[in-house]
């Protein structure tokens, strides 16, 4: 089976913040073919402090049905253990989030590159402050 490179993102977010415009963001990735959800969790710290982990059949079919999650061969290899683990700092009110990802855009490339025998040495993505700090050097005015 032709797969995309797999990623993995973890966000932390207080609680009431990370469903609406997050998860219309992702749809939007999805609904382009972008992006195909691969596995999700959440875990969600209440105001008394307990933990609570939600797998996916547990963030409601709204999320679901919106993210098009459907059975994948990878399904279910984010565990309970994962998410705690990523979870442990959270203060009372916030969840983590943990979303698995194929970048559908980029299987063909990655087939080609399987089927020329190549290897990827570095795939790594670049911090955003990063990039922030090449533009900004970029486009300084040098001084007189």
């Amino acid at each position: 089976m032709s797969l995309g490179p797999i990623e993995l993102l973890v966000v932390a977010a207080p609680t009431d913040k990370l469903k609406g415009e997050v998860i219309s963001a992702i749809h939007d990735l999805v609904e382009k073919g972008t992006i195909r959800i691969v596995d999700m969790l959440a875990a969600i710290r209440n105001d008394a402090g307990d933990l609570t982990v939600l797998d996916l059949h547990e963030l409601g079919d709204e999320t679901v049905t919106a993210l098009q999650i459907s059975n994948s061969e990878l399904q279910d290899v984010l565990t309970e253990d994962d998410a705690t683990t990523f979870a442990a700092r959270l203060e009372p009110g916030q969840a983590v989030g943990l979303l698995l990802w194929e970048n559908t855009w980029a299987t063909e490339v990655a087939d080609a590159l399987r089927r020329a025998d190549a290897q990827v040495l570095v795939h790594e993505p670049i911090p955003r402050a990063v990039i922030e700090e090449l533009v900004a050097s970029a486009t300084a005015t040098p001084s007189a």
